[in-house]
């Protein structure tokens, strides 16, 4: 049976696009959800509560999380007066306790952690009057000291308590303001509105797959873009690399705002064609 040239190149072809077809990588999850390839980073995620049995001091200095096992309601931890903090030691600064409050009696100390100036407590333990606790974790200029319950007197509750003591001092580290306060970062919402400096309005519109739409203007123009949320930033991009909707019209495709939980305020966009920085734009329903 003779095949005809062109049918032959036919068959090369689809045989072609079939194993072309079989080699493509799948779809990763970036583009399922979305982000935008230019973001250096990914959406953020909504969150609005602290992660489960975080526990952060920033007079301290220290964050932990503290095991399963701990986060019943009849343990809690709280920082010391000042007062309490000197009894601890009189190097320490400040200091934090976790405890465990039974049905009965007062509450047992779990765990103790302090902060210590690094220089005068390494002299002092050399001397062997350093006070209690090791020294676990350190900066620069600062260490800080875990004391530790007494296993021995250890019974009941309490001792399961203590058993997961470890899993607890695994996790310290030290007070990060950034990573401790981010799910305190609203998550921006929906669209916002505002009014130009020669009175016309503009709006824009932020999608949550990362896309955008911004329209102003006495003859209102609309463009689209990508965005996406930095802690309170929002980053967003126009069409890459230059905005043209005529052939006289051109815009620089950055833009940055701010967000303050209610509205945006932009930090950086092109002047010549938006006006000045500082404008508002607020959240509307």
């Amino acid at each position: 049976m003779r095949i005809p040239r062109w049918g032959f190149v036919a068959l090369l072809l689809s045989l072609s696009s079939v194993h072309a077809e079989e080699q493509a990588p799948a779809a990763g999850p970036e583009a399922d959800a979305g982000v935008p390839s230019w973001a250096p980073g990914p959406i953020m995620e909504e969150s609005t509560e602290a992660p489960p049995g975080r526990v952060a001091s920033r007079d301290v200095g220290v964050a932990l999380t503290l095991p399963e096992s701990w986060r019943g309601e009849d343990v809690s931890w709280r920082e010391l007066s000042p007062e309490e903090t000197r009894a601890v030691s009189e190097l320490a600064s400040a200091a934090l306790v976790i405890e465990y409050q039974g049905k009965r009696g007062a509450a047992e100390p779990l765990l103790t952690i302090y902060r210590v100036p690094l220089t005068p407590w390494r002299d002092a333990a050399a001397k062997g009057a350093a006070g209690p606790g090791r020294l676990t974790l350190t900066s620069p200029e600062t260490g800080y000291i875990v004391v530790r319950s007494d296993q021995d007197e250890a019974r009941g509750r309490f001792a399961e308590l203590r058993a997961d003591l470890e899993d607890a001092v695994g996790t310290m580290a030290l007070y990060d303001a950034h990573r401790e306060n981010s799910h305190l970062i609203p998550r921006v919402q929906s669209d916002f509105a505002g009014a130009l400096e020669d009175g016309s309005s503009m709006q824009l519109k932020l999608n949550p797959n990362g896309q955008m739409t911004l329209t102003w203007g006495k003859q209102p123009r609309t463009l689209e873009g990508l965005w996406f949320q930095r802690g309170v930033q929002v980053v967003a991009r126009l069409t890459i690399p230059s905005v043209q909707t005529s052939p006289r019209f051109e815009a620089d495709p950055e833009l940055l705002f701010h967000f303050d939980g209610k509205g945006l305020i932009a930090i950086k966009w092109d002047q010549k064609v938006f006006g000045p920085l500082g404008m508002r734009l607020e959240q509307t329903p």
